[in-house]
């Protein structure tokens, strides 16, 4: 009778305090799911100096801002509840003379499994290149 009062009073203890103590997993956006993410490169094959200035959605941020000829940024498009996220990132290209000779503005839009660019604007003369459905955009 002692074991059996002890084995019911460790399963209410284990409730209650499973009810009382659990929290949710914390990110930024609250939600207890992890979200999932689409890669997209951009790679500078030009001969000119690309700063970051902008960008708007939820992606990540390029380090350092600066991409000179010969690099490339990286960026992650987080994907939340709806079926497509589009990010739209603004570059301000520069010469060698560290004049600033235009602006370079694009969208990645992202869904699960899938990504693609498109250019917005460009007035600078570095020249742009994707694929169809291509997460990479080459700048030449």
């Amino acid at each position: 009778m002692q074991i059996g009062m002890i084995l019911v009073l460790f399963i209410l203890l284990v409730i209650v305090t499973s009810i009382f103590c659990f929290s949710p997993i914390d990110d930024d956006n609250d939600s207890p799911f992890v979200q999932s993410t689409v890669g997209f490169d951009v790679v500078n094959n030009s001969s000119y100096r690309l700063r970051f200035s902008t960008r708007t959605g939820p992606s990540s941020i390029p380090s350092p801002s600066n991409l000179f000829p010969g690099e490339s940024h990286h960026y992650e498009v987080r994907l939340g509840d709806t079926l497509t996220e589009f990010v739209t990132v603004t570059y301000n290209v520069y010469d060698q003379q560290n004049t600033n000779i235009g602006q370079l503005v694009f969208a990645m839009e992202a869904a699960p499994g899938s990504g693609y660019f498109r250019i917005l604007k460009n007035n600078s003369p570095v020249r742009t290149e994707t694929g169809f459905l291509s997460r990479t955009l080459r700048l030449s």
